[in-house]
């Protein structure tokens, strides 16, 4: 959003100093759930215009066409039919002040954000997308408070996404086994060296050294990656990502056409009305542009999608079928001229697309737990043979001296360390050594 940004300074005397404004651009937050970006969409527009209530409301209510299981906060429609009825109500009364907008705005605002968090609900997807906030700030060149905001989200996203997994390695009612019990260990290992390489991240990041900061990000993420939560074998992405990214562009670039659509509807009945060519061509155009759209589903619909075969991916094509004869017919009712039948037409398409979103978002989860569970069962039974963990590195905890990944054959490296730890910890406490040396061994302690 343009913003005039002024300072103004007052001194112990009272008096003000102001600086000539300058002009910036305010970064927004970038909303990944439908829902929650038109809800942004729609309040930013309010804020632009007072004047744009009444289209606001209309958009509003055409995000209710058939909403049945389009959000996943049940309670979305319910408050935004209380949105709709706030505005229509306000502007029949004239009670419709810059004070009411405000209002209402940090409503929608609020709306948006608990239909975006509800959607965050999956540990793996908000530690996905807090990377990609991190990562898109790192190319944009963001500011030192920025990325420390940033940082902690990622920082929270990791620690709540490692509980999970800690949780999946919980011991059964008996106690669990030793392998149980190693893989605890192992997971504590891998959070410490998360933080540690956070850490790192950060300290480059604020020292401007972008290109050392995004290579230990990319460190980090195979690392995360590498805990065959989110990923198959390999690394390799889950199947359908690709058209699903491709579907969020088209739903939004539709939602963008239908926004098109009203306001052409508004224009023919408004004070400066278009004459009949200026009218016809521009319908003319968003014909072909809802053309378009309509061939782009259709290549979409024909590419790799989650869970492919599973009754919530056949859901999910029936529904984006559904959304290309709407578009078909929103289509044809602008090259007939018929706006408004084809603003009807586009909100059904609208509805349908997000419905299958919503499909392919169930399978993709179920997709992602199925291969957990494989992938897990794999691994221990790969690391009961070759004595290695889920993450690859040997185990180094046999007692019999045959096992390499021991320091020492023979000897517990568990109680290798504890030995170490209680040496440093003597030396630290003997005062001929010098200052600097016991700050050393000091620090050494605190990371143990």
């Amino acid at each position: 959003l343009p913003v005039h940004v002024a300072l103004s300074v007052v001194d112990a005397a009272g008096q003000t100093g102001t600086s000539a404004p300058e002009t910036a651009t305010l970064p927004g937050r970038r909303f990944f759930e439908p829902a929650a970006q038109a809800l942004a969409e729609i309040r930013a527009d309010l804020l632009w215009n007072r004047d744009n209530a009444r289209r606001s409301a209309q958009l509003m209510r055409a995000m209710l066409n058939r909403s049945e299981g389009a959000f996943r906060f049940d309670g979305a429609p319910v408050l935004i039919r209380g949105a709709i009825d706030a505005i229509e109500t306000r502007l029949d009364a004239g009670t419709w002040t810059p004070q009411a907008r405000d209002e209402l705005a940090a409503d929608l605002w609020d709306l948006a954000l608990l239909i975006e968090e509800g959607e965050l609900a999956n540990a793996r997807e908000r530690l996905r997308r807090a990377q990609e906030r991190l990562d898109q700030a790192m190319r944009d060149g963001a500011s030192p408070d920025e990325i420390a905001e940033l940082m902690d989200e990622l920082r929270d996203a990791t620690r709540d996404y490692m509980e999970m997994l800690a949780e999946q390695m919980e011991p059964g009612e008996d106690g669990g086994d030793q392998r149980d019990r190693g893989q605890q260990e192992q997971m504590q290992v891998t959070q410490n060296q998360i933080q540690e390489m956070m850490d790192r991240i950060q300290e480059l990041m604020e020292e401007g050294r972008m290109d050392e900061a995004a290579e230990l990000m990319a460190q980090l993420n195979a690392l995360l990656e590498n805990l065959q939560m989110t990923r198959g074998e390999g690394g390799e992405p889950m199947p359908g990502d690709q058209t699903m990214e491709g579907l969020g562009d088209t739903l939004s670039d539709q939602q963008s056409l239908a926004d098109e659509t009203f306001q052409e509807l508004q224009d023919q009945f408004g004070d400066g009305a278009e004459t009949g060519k200026e009218e016809a061509d521009r319908l003319a155009d968003l014909a072909e542009r809802q053309q378009q759209l309509r061939d782009q589903l259709r290549e979409q619909q024909l590419g790799d999608v989650p869970g492919e075969g599973t009754p919530e991916a056949d859901a999910g094509l029936t529904a984006l079928e559904d959304a290309q004869r709407a578009m078909d017919r929103a289509a044809e009712a602008l090259e007939d001229g018929d706006a408004r039948g084809a603003l009807e037409r586009q909100a059904e398409a609208l509805d349908a697309m997000r419905e299958g979103l919503r499909h392919f978002r169930d399978a993709q989860t179920a997709d992602q737990r199925d291969r957990a569970a494989t992938d897990g069962q794999g691994q221990a039974q790969q690391a009961d043979g070759q004595g290695r963990d889920p993450l690859g590195r040997e185990r180094g905890n046999s007692r019999d001296g045959g096992d390499i990944g021991s320091m020492v054959p023979g000897e517990d490296p568990r109680q290798r360390a504890r030995d170490l730890l209680d040496e440093i910890r003597r030396r630290s406490a003997e005062r001929d050594r010098s200052e600097d040396e016991r700050d050393y061994l000091n620090r050494l302690i605190e990371r143990f």
